[in-house]
């Protein structure tokens, strides 16, 4: 903390890392995995559903960004979270799959991906900020009458978007 400052100037980021399995690095909290990198090379990815023995219950800030071998992923039932830019500028990500167990999907979590639709299941409750920021290719979107929030810029600068339904929930 600078003198007279009541907070450090900067943020910092402490990751411990649990272990490795396959192509995925990963964290255990309460028993509970997060998926913090991606190691591997592939360009259909099906995340598994445990790693370790635990359940995959959050996918990790930045675990897959900048990853554009990849073209279509498989979220697995159980996960509750999407952090962070986790899949944000994976400019050949066209196809994605969400669990219905899903409830918050982080700022700028698909931000630049190649999605054309994406049915948001119905136990989300938050969109956050900028999640689908210039996915340029996004036509249709359905958000189901559970959101109770949708962030700032959410779908800014998808122009292939015709048509959005706001739930009243929002």
């Amino acid at each position: 903390v600078a003198p007279g400052a009541t907070e450090p100037a900067f943020d910092t980021c402490t990751i411990h890392v649990e272990g490795v399995e396959g192509d995925y690095v990963y964290t255990v909290t309460d028993g509970n995995v997060t998926i913090e990198d991606y190691l591997g090379t592939d360009t259909e990815i099906v995340i598994p559903s445990t790693i370790a023995g635990k359940p995959v219950t959050e996918i990790g800030p930045m675990s897959f960004w900048m990853d554009d071998n990849m073209t279509s992923v498989v979220i697995p039932e159980g996960v509750t979270t999407i952090g962070k830019q986790a899949f944000n500028g994976n400019d050949n990500l066209a196809n994605i799959k969400l669990p219905s167990t899903l409830k918050t999907i982080g700022e700028r979590a698909f931000w630049g991906t190649a999605i054309t639709e994406l049915n948001v299941p119905e136990g989300v409750t938050s969109i956050d900020g900028y999640a689908f920021y210039t996915c340029t290719s996004l036509k249709e979107i359905n958000i189901p009458e559970k959101v109770e929030s949708i962030g700032e810029a959410a779908f800014y600068y998808c122009a292939a978007l015709e048509s959005i339904e706001i739930p009243k929930s929002v």
